[in-house]
């Protein structure tokens, strides 16, 4: 992006939406009370990530993705005490929770290092400290609330929370702290979720999903609900032992620390350590993506649309976290068309869905695996009497290699949508006898699974049959 600021450019940003006030300046103004002198990149950061309408923060998560010594500490710290400061004036008292990689390190950055700063700032009179193992945190004397926790899905339990920050994200195989902590916001009038962390590993399967997420919509112009930064040399040809590198990637060169500051552990780190602590270069996964996102963008067509009869799809995540319905058609050119027509979680709303998608499309049917999750909505979508093909395992491995096939020949076309773009980087494969099905990790991929079924019923139904209940009439 264009980055007229001094320092290092970000990758990736979220741009200002200058039609937009913020309440970012105000932050920057809290960040010097507690003793910091805010870098351009945290500015911008705080600019963006707090443009409100009307009062109402217009981005509901954030997620900031730099290396170590960046000034990520300062910037958690401010973001924190402008929440139970000055948020407070406008809101009422406000709830924040800190989860670091455990409990103990979450504790730690509290006692040790928050609250030794505030103590010496002119917020010490307000707040009271609790240092009791398992209640600790700050309480302001507005009443705002401070506390701490383990990165785990009961991490938000005990009411409403305004603001959460995951700090080191890149620890989290999953996102079970988010499950849990999101519905506590979701009353809140201005709630917002930061994600901070350096760059992760194969393991760091739910910081990888926020990064696949975030570039997209960097990508696409999203200025609503979700801001991303990033500031690495991740997927860069560049020499990740080249000091000018470092000071073209590391956004605190310059102001807090030197090429030499990180030329001291450059000599005594493990160079893959290295590269992904100041850097944030991701390791080699070992494994090519199934389909070169090149490739896959070059399928992309935001104005694609298909003619009716179309093929309907549902697929629902293991542990049913997450569903999806997704529509495969026919264009005018015989281009095949797929698109995800809603993906949401849980999946009490999917049969009601559907039920309207096929009273507006009669033609259509709808298909559903029945190994898979979704198996369990069948009784109910047989009693609305929903036309459905019912498919198994060998669907599963054909319909996958269809797709891949498809978008290697060049006859399929999608609209470019973010939840369908992220899912197909993030699959992985898993055999079945000398075939192969698409398989589920910590990602989500209802998606494209859903989209994969549905592309494969278009192929393999004849018009203009029909299914009822599984069987073709």
């Amino acid at each position: 992006m264009d980055w007229d600021l001094p320092g290092a450019a970000p990758q990736y940003a979220t741009r200002r939406n200058p039609n937009r006030d913020t309440y970012g300046p105000e932050v920057c103004a809290v960040m010097r009370k507690l003793g910091f002198d805010p870098m351009p990149w945290q500015r911008h950061v705080l600019d963006v990530a707090f443009e409100h309408e009307d009062g109402k923060l217009v981005y509901r998560e954030v997620t900031e993705l730099v290396p170590r010594q960046a000034g990520k500490t300062a910037m958690v710290l401010g973001v924190q005490v402008h929440r139970a400061h000055r948020m407070a004036k406008r809101l009422g008292p406000q709830r924040s929770l800190y989860t670091a990689q455990k409990h103990d390190d979450a504790r730690e950055k509290l006692l040790d290092e928050h609250v030794p700063i505030i103590g010496a700032s002119p917020y010490a009179p307000f707040v009271k400290v609790s240092r009791m193992n398992g209640t600790e945190g700050i309480r302001w004397s507005n009443g705002s609330r401070h506390r701490i926790a383990a990165p785990t899905r009961k991490a938000a339990h005990g009411g409403s929370i305004d603001l959460v920050q995951v700090d080191e994200a890149f620890v989290l195989a999953n996102d079970d702290l988010e499950q849990g902590a999101k519905p506590t916001q979701i009353t809140r009038r201005s709630p917002q979720f930061y994600v901070i962390s350096a760059a992760g590993d194969e393991r760091s399967t739910y910081l990888r999903n926020k990064l696949e997420v975030g570039r997209e919509f960097v990508r696409r112009g999203v200025d609503r609900g979700v801001a991303y930064f990033e500031w690495s040399a991740d997927g860069l040809d560049v020499d990740p032992d080249d000091p000018k590198v470092w000071a073209r990637t590391h956004p605190a060169v310059g102001f807090t620390i030197d090429t030499d500051a990180i030329a001291a552990d450059h000599a005594s780190m493990a160079p893959q350590e290295f590269r992904r602590a100041y850097l944030a270069m991701w390791p080699q996964a070992g494994k090519p993506r199934i389909v070169s996102e090149a490739l896959w963008r070059s399928c992309a067509d935001v104005s694609s649309k298909c003619l009716d009869p179309v093929c309907f799809a549902i697929d629902v995540a293991p542990d049913r976290s997450m569903a999806a319905v997704s529509a495969a058609g026919r264009r005018e050119d015989g281009a095949l068309h797929v698109e995800v027509i809603r993906h949401d979680a849980d999946t009490d709303w999917v049969v009601e869905f559907v039920h309207g998608l096929l009273k507006r499309h009669r033609k259509s049917t709808l298909s559903v695996d029945t190994v898979g999750a979704a198996a369990s909505l069948i009784p109910e979508l047989e009693r609305r009497k929903i036309p459905i093909r019912f498919l198994g395992t060998p669907d599963a491995a054909r319909s996958a290699g269809f797709l891949v096939d498809a978008v290697k020949a060049g006859r399929l076309r999608h609209l470019d949508q973010p939840e369908l773009n992220v899912a197909l980087g993030s699959a992985d494969k898993r055999r079945i006898g000398d075939k192969w099905a698409w398989a589920r990790g910590d990602t989500d991929i209802t998606p494209l699974v859903s989209a994969t079924l549905a592309l494969w019923s278009l192929e393999t139904t004849p018009e203009p049959r029909k299914f009822r209940m599984g069987l073709a009439v």
